[in-house]
C-alpha cells in the first residue's frame, strides 16, 4: 500500500506524511528516554532512602496532559512498523526527490532526519542499545524488532546527501 502511495499523491504530501510519522516516532523515543531517566532516578532514591514514596502508577501533571501518554518506544513492535513505513514511503519517492521541482521537499526531509534535537543517529543509538539490552535479557523477539528498526533507519540514512550528514556530525 505505502509503496504505491506516491502514484496517487504529490511528492510534497508523501513527504508531509513521512514527517508526521517521524515526529510521532521521535516523540515516542523522547518519552522512552524520559521514562528511563525517571526509572534510574527512582532506583537511586530507593538505594538512598530504602523505599519509594511515590506509587508506581502515579502520574505527574505533565504525564497526564501528554497525548502520547500510552505511546512509547518501549513498544518495539510498533516502532518497527513505523520505521518500516517511513522507509517504504521514502523509497517510493526517492527518484522523484532528485528532480529540481522537489528540492525543497528533499531538504525538509534531510533537515528533519539530521536534526540536532533527535535525528536519525540518536534514534539508531537508542534502538541499538535497547536491542543489546534485550539480547542480554534473552528477549530475542524484542532484539529483532530493535535491530529491524535500526535497519529501516539506516536505509533512510543512506538516502541522505553526504553534505547534510557531514553538517549534522
Amino acid at each position: 500500500f505505502y509503496a504505491n502511495l506516491s502514484d496517487h499523491l504529490e511528492v510534497e504530501s508523501v513527504v508531509k506524511f513521512i514527517l508526521v510519522l517521524f515526529t510521532y516516532f521521535k516523540s515516542a523515543v523522547n518519552k522512552d528516554q524520559a521514562n528511563q531517566v525517571r526509572q534510574s532516578q527512582k532506583h537511586k532514591k530507593r538505594g538512598r532512602q530504602g523505599t519509594n514514596k511515590q506509587s508506581e502508577g502515579e502520574n505527574t501533571d505533565d504525564e497526564a496532559d501528554d497525548i502520547f501518554d500510552k505511546f512509547s518506544a518501549d513498544n518495539t513492535a510498533l516502532m518497527l512498523s513505523l520505521a518500516d513505513t517511513i522507509n517504504i514511503l521514502w523509497e517510493s519517492i526517492a527518484e522523484l526527490l532528485k528532480k529540481h521541482d522537489n528540492k525543497a521537499c528533499k531538504k525538509n526531509l534531510e533537515d528533519q532526519f539530521t536534526g540536532k534535537d533527535l535525528g536519525v543517529v540518536s534514534i539508531l543509538s537508542h534502538f541499538e542499545q535497547k536491542g543489546m539490552e534485550s539480547l542480554a535479557e534473552g528477549n530475542r523477539q524484542r532484539a529483532r524488532e530493535c535491530f529491524g528498526t535500526c535497519s529501516s533507519f539506516l536505509a533512510c540514512a543512506a538516502r541522505l546527501e553526504k553534505k547534510s550528514v557531514k553538517e549534522a556530525a
